[in-house]
């Protein structure tokens, strides 16, 4: 495990999370990031039986018609995203594949990700379920859940 440091958020990772996200974004020296959305990353379970189910998808997008690529970044938007950031690690501490995460072993289950470029994958979640989490403005934020797990 290494520790990331961005907008003054400190989060421990694992090498090969960070890589197989590098290696999905392909991005090219001084290629912004924007180029590679939407973003897409699908979290799983699989079991020692070998059985497998998608529970989360998070998709990543930016609404390019509200975007003016002739400006740059602020320190208000910085700090914004570093709130949002710090919003998005909360939320994501209380999904259910995150406390199952916490649960793992390898005489039960893993949970398993995958990261890659592209609209989501919603045909694989458990019940097929897709919930707006928030949708204000006519932001293209959207979140799609998988359903209860207890």
């Amino acid at each position: 495990m290494f520790e990331i440091v961005r907008f003054n958020i400190s989060i421990e990772d694992y090498q090969d999370v960070a890589e197989e996200t590098k290696r999905a974004l392909n991005l090219v020296s001084g290629e912004s990031i924007l180029s590679r959305l939407p973003l897409c990353v699908e979290i799983s379970l699989k079991t020692i039986e070998g059985d497998s189910m998608v529970l989360e998808v998070w998709y990543l997008g930016l609404a390019q018609d509200r975007c003016d690529p002739t400006q740059r970044a602020s320190y208000t938007v910085y700090n914004r995203m570093a709130i949002l950031l710090k919003s998005l690690i909360s939320i994501t501490r209380s999904t259910p594949a995150y406390k199952l995460s916490r649960r793992q072993s390898t005489d039960s289950y893993q949970i398993l990700y995958r990261v890659y470029v592209g609209d989501p994958d919603t045909n694989s979640l458990v019940y097929g379920e897709k919930a707006t989490l928030f949708d204000q403005n006519d932001d293209d934020v959207r979140v799609y859940g998988s359903g209860r797990i207890t």
